[in-house]
């Protein structure tokens, strides 16, 4: 290509750019007639890191990646890390009113705290260590303003991750002060009373450090609820009155110099329980869950040559779970509490070696020490039952990425030990043809697992009702994925793909027919098969808009029925529209589910809603901005399933809501 035609092709696209709105401040014209060809075709594909570990494009990826930005989050009014996921491909959400659930693919087991995703903040995992739990809802502990973008990765990812990497990864990453602002205050109202107050502090100092502190307050009052399977005189007529209320902070710091980075997050989350969940006394407000999360990570990253590179973390975890359950006994109300604490520290030193251009290698090793692990569950001063572990998990793992002409193959494999049960190893391969620059063809396959957590292999409430399983072994996914991802003229995105995979050894809550009591088995086996489509297209004046919809049916493979909590169909559909010169921008999404079956083998209708968020930057002094955002536009009646722990077989949802957000940039 001549100079004269590559410089127009430049000037086009960054016109082009103008047009459909990116947001890209570093990227200018000057840089984008610096580019070469190739480097111009790849202005519009995104970068993750977590699939593999290396910066790369998204179509290169060993996995079906999504990237979800922070104009994303602030364009459609996600205000959890649970809502941003469940606008993606795979994904679908929950709400028991105590706690904010992911499905993917198809599966959902409701009350299992998404134990079988793997949820990570810059790279550092936090399911904690008691229930291996995944914390999306407002128990996540980071507040949404201090996300720069999420990596949603498909797919098993044990043989980089090991446990929890089932049938997902999501890394997080945070905003830090190159973002280009010294900081924001922020201050939201919306219904049920519902407030919220945050800040953030940014600087670069002259030694090169920079530094980012923020701190937000939630406080949610709830709704007045009803059940009709409390609908008695005795139990308030059905009325959970002041029972909904949710209380969170949140506080996060992060420092960067030369080739460190320290990181502390801390979360405080308390959630009263207005469905009288465990059989609890209806409608009494010592019914509550507190869930306390923390890290200090320090990580090093140095390029030592041109070909050797390492990296390295090492992060000290802490969690605490209170849970308050009264009961009514005799007339009197008895509240019996769980004291939860757990600490534990993990580090991995990753070496990445460069043989070729062509040729990459990752060589990499993982420690975790359980210091603490308790279960107590006690009344007043009396222990009824107790749990104390300490123990180790060591892991070692490879990867090698092979690229030659327009073929790449990702290899890896991983090896995992633990105390409880030995070791498991897990592989996972990935061979991708690029058709062309902007096309790839991808297949993938790969295993994973799940380790039985401390609650399911001891938990005893002393109370004959629920008992411990020490043998329990590790379940374990097999997954096979065919997945065509096509840029159409370097701005419209069609992703195709399908998959298949089964489950074994699946840990299950079940009766133990000699003494009656509840105790968790490896006793189910679970298959599934599905199609997902992504399309993304942006228009010329500024709009964009994005489809996807998933089909899943999995099915428990001992009786070859439908799993519960799983819907077949799931499709989202994104639309945002510039209003005035993009100071003003208006976003919808609709949200569909198809129909569900509960655990009680009743149905769960499907539901269509829809959600709106006008966005105004700038309004009136430069760094004032207004978001406000409806939720259930159309106020649409629909439930989730609950869990085996409720009376109701279905929990109601919210109805129209709204809020409105202030924030000044700085």
């Amino acid at each position: 290509m001549s100079k004269f035609a590559m410089t127009v092709t430049a000037l086009s696209l960054a016109t082009a750019m103008q047009c459909y709105g990116t947001e890209d401040a570093n990227l200018t014209t000057d840089d984008l007639l610096s580019m070469d060809l190739e480097q111009l075709m790849d202005v519009e594909v995104s970068e993750v890191y977590g699939a593999s570990k290396v910066q790369q494009k998204s179509i290169d990826a060993p996995s079906s990646v999504s990237v979800i930005t922070a104009k994303d989050i602030r364009r459609f009014g996600y205000r959890t890390l649970g809502d941003a996921v469940a606008g993606q491909s795979g994904f679908y959400t929950y709400y028991d009113r105590n706690y904010q659930y992911l499905g993917v693919r198809g599966f959902g087991r409701p009350g299992d705290y998404n134990t079988r995703i793997l949820l990570m903040i810059d790279g550092q995992r936090i399911n904690d260590n008691i229930y291996d739990a995944a914390s999306v809802g407002t128990d996540f502990p980071l507040d949404m303003d201090m996300v720069d973008h999420i990596e949603v990765i498909r797919g098993p990812g044990s043989a980089l991750y090991g446990n929890s990497a089932f049938f997902a990864v999501i890394n997080v990453i945070t905003k830090t002060a190159q973002h280009g602002e010294n900081g924001f205050v922020s201050a939201e109202v919306g219904s049920f009373g519902t407030d919220k107050a945050s800040f953030a502090l940014t600087h670069t100092f002259d030694n090169g450090m920079d530094m980012t502190v923020m701190a937000s307050r939630y406080h949610s009052q709830g709704q007045d609820l009803y059940y009709k399977v409390y609908d008695t005189p005795e139990t308030n007529n059905g009325v959970a009155k002041d029972m909904d209320e949710d209380k969170a902070k949140n506080l996060f710091i992060k420092a960067r110099l030369g080739d460190f980075t320290l990181e502390a997050v801390m979360n405080r989350r308390q959630k009263w329980i207005p469905t009288a969940a465990w059989e609890m006394a209806f409608n009494d407000h010592n019914a509550y869950t507190v869930d306390e999360h923390s890290f200090l990570n320090m990580k090093y990253s140095k390029n030592l040559s041109q070909k050797w590179q390492v990296d390295a973390q090492l992060a000290y975890n802490s969690y605490d779970y209170e849970g308050s359950y009264p009961y009514e006994e005799e007339g009197e109300i008895v509240v019996y509490k769980d004291d939860t604490p757990g600490r534990w520290i993990d580090g991995n030193v990753d070496f990445k070696y460069s043989a070729t251009e062509h040729n990459r290698w990752l060589a990499g090793a993982w420690y975790y020490h359980n210091l603490k692990q308790k279960l107590r569950y006690y009344v007043d001063d009396e222990t009824l039952s107790e749990a104390d572990e300490k123990n180790d998990i060591y892991a070692f793992y490879l990867q090698n990425i092979y690229d030659y002409r327009k073929f790449s193959l990702t290899t890896g494999l991983r090896y995992d030990h633990y105390d409880t049960f030995g070791g498991i190893v897990n592989p996972r391969i990935a061979a991708i043809y690029h058709v062309d620059t902007l096309s790839a063809l991808k297949l993938l396959y790969g295993q994973a697992f799940r380790a039985p957590n401390i609650y399911e292999r001891a938990y005893d409430d002393g109370e004959d009702t629920q008992k411990g399983n020490p043998n329990l072994d590790p379940e374990k996914i097999k997954t096979y994925e065919v997945v065509f991802e096509h840029y159409l003229e370097k701005h419209d995105y069609l992703s195709v793909g399908a998959f298949y995979y089964t489950i074994d050894d699946l840990i299950t809550q079940v009766v133990d027919p000699e003494d009656e009591l509840l105790f968790f088995q490896n006793v189910d086996k679970v298959a599934s098969r599905g199609v997902e489509l992504n399309y993304k297209k942006p228009f010329g004046n500024g709009s964009e808009a994005s489809f996807n919809y998933t089909f899943a049916y999995s099915v428990d493979s001992r009786s070859d029925t439908w799993l519960t909590n799983s819907p077949k169909h799931v499709a989202n559909l994104t639309y945002t529209v510039p209003l005035v010169d993009d100071k003003y921008r208006l976003g919808t999404t609709l949200q569909y589910n198809s129909s569900i079956k509960t655990p009680k083998d009743e149905k769960v209708d499907g539901f269509l809603i829809a959600n709106l968020t006008l966005n105004a930057s700038d309004v009136g002094v430069k760094g004032l901005d207004l978001d406000m955002r409806i939720h259930n536009l159309f106020d649409s009646d629909y439930a989730n399933t609950t869990g085996e722990e409720h009376m109701q077989h279905e929990i109601v949802q919210d109805g129209i809501s709204g809020s409105l957000k202030v924030t000044y940039h700085f």
